[in-house]
């Protein structure tokens, strides 16, 4: 059994119309408790909308039953699990559905489903009722974690990061020039967006949308101006911050074919939500069973 490392927590578990699907939902519902995650269990239409947002991985069980009367709830049922999906789409969500993979191709509902969740796994009627849905769910995250860490690390590569170490120290270079910037000195780059208390590392890499707004007693040009000296200054912390992650990492630079002015503080963007998203996977991974 998978301890509670291998599902952040909490889960949703959703079903539709039919006695299997609320067998096999409540089955993983019970082996995600018994793994330690909480979990909550509910039908397709009593799901609250408003609760999604603190879900962190959700299993939704399509309907089995196949009864003309259960025809009209299972078609409303659909457009309801592909909403749901949606609106789950930063969580690691599961489809179970009991069948083969051809019973869904004639609805467009579902086949909308597969680009939106994790994965879709189809289990035959015969072991549904016996299936080790923890199983499945720790398989199918491993391999999402194995890919997603194969092209992180690629694209580390193509900057000369090889190892955790180093990126941790990388990590460790940002935050050092992080906390610099708060320094009163850097006049410039501590406070340079009038509705962000961040200075200007913080904005580039984490609100890179983020351009100085044109107050009403500005002219075109003094605006023009205004936003020339905050891209000024993004290029400013961008060659500070690359320099001292090059003092942390010797092996650390820009891609060969990216050498010039040009993208450097879209690439260093880039390379740093890597770097981060290369160090949460190390404390995300999941736990085997």
């Amino acid at each position: 059994m998978a301890g509670p490392g291998a599902f952040p927590t909490p889960w949703l578990v959703v079903y539709g119309y039919g006695d299997l699907s609320y067998r096999l939902a409540q089955r993983a519902a019970d082996q995600l408790r018994a793994s330690g995650a909480t979990t909550w269990l509910t039908t397709i239409q009593e799901v609250a909308p408003a609760t999604l947002p603190r879900f962190r991985g959700a299993v939704l069980v399509l309907p089995t039953s196949a009864s003309a009367a259960s025809n009209r709830r299972t078609n409303a049922a659909r457009a309801r699990f592909t909403e749901l999906a949606a609106a789950l789409a930063p969580c690691a969500t599961h489809v179970l559905h009991v069948g083969a993979p051809a019973d869904l191709a004639p609805f467009p509902e579902y086949r909308a489903l597969r680009p939106r969740v994790r994965a879709v796994h189809h289990v035959p009627r015969s072991t549904a009722p016996a299936l080790d849905v923890l199983r499945l769910l720790v398989d199918s995250e491993n391999r999402a974690h194995d890919e997603r860490s194969a092209a992180l690390w690629a694209h580390a590569r193509e900057w000369g990061v090889t190892t955790t170490k180093q990126v941790e120290a990388l990590l460790a270079a940002v935050a050092e020039r992080r906390a610099r910037y708060e320094e009163r000195r850097f006049h410039q780059a501590r406070r340079p967006h009038p509705d962000y208390d961040l200075n200007r590392l913080d904005l580039l890499l984490d609100h890179p949308d983020a351009a100085p707004p044109r107050r009403p007693w500005m002219s075109a040009v003094e605006h023009g101006r205004v936003l020339d000296g905050y891209t000024e200054s993004g290029a400013r912390v961008t060659r500070d911050t690359m320099r001292l992650m090059r003092a942390a990492c010797p092996t650390f630079a820009r891609p060969t074919d990216r050498t010039g002015k040009k993208g450097a503080q879209s690439d260093l963007r880039d390379i740093h939500r890597t770097l981060t998203a290369l160090s949460r996977l190390q404390e995300d991974a999941p736990t085997p069973t």
